[in-house]
């Protein structure tokens, strides 16, 4: 089964929606060898973003562009057997132009500074906490993510 998450946190009104979409293997497309993975009808591909999840109230769609220069963090995990869930930021610090739509309300995103990250690994953990910075009031240029997991 491969699964699709989108969440949207709006800081302003402080409401957030946390979508999901399963679908049969069949109907996904993992790459190893590039960067593309496609899963049902939506797309992640080098600069590129678009699709849709969620039924009935909560839905997002996105259609999206995204650039970075900042080299992926941390690489070496790749080659390594330990940890077994593990976290990339792919693209630190990029930059996103597009739109999205959340519950039925569209949303103009340009210039919005974010990143792309993956989570991959031999096990999939189910508990996990995730934060970002991307750009401090004082120093716009740092970039702060962590990540922890709890395995089963």
């Amino acid at each position: 089964m491969g699964e699709l998450w989108a969440i949207f946190f709006n800081g302003e009104t402080g409401s957030h929606v946390a979508v999901k979409k399963e679908a049969p293997l069949q109907q996904c497309t993992f790459r190893p060898a590039e960067f593309f993975v496609e899963i049902d009808d939506a797309q992640l591909k080098p600069g590129q973003l678009h699709g849709s999840a969620g039924t009935g109230q909560n839905t997002i769609t996105w259609d999206l562009s995204f650039r970075s220069d900042a080299p992926p963090l941390p690489l070496r995990l790749y080659e390594t057997a330990l940890p077994s869930a593990k976290s990339l930021v792919s693209a630190p610090m990029a930059t996103y132009q597009g739109h999205l739509t959340v519950n039925g309300e569209t949303i103009d995103v340009a210039d919005w500074v974010g990143s792309q990250n993956h989570n991959w690994g031999s096990k999939h953990t189910d508990r996990y906490a995730w934060g970002q910075v991307a750009g401090f009031d004082t120093h716009p240029e740092s970039f702060l993510e962590v990540a922890t997991a709890q395995s089963f």
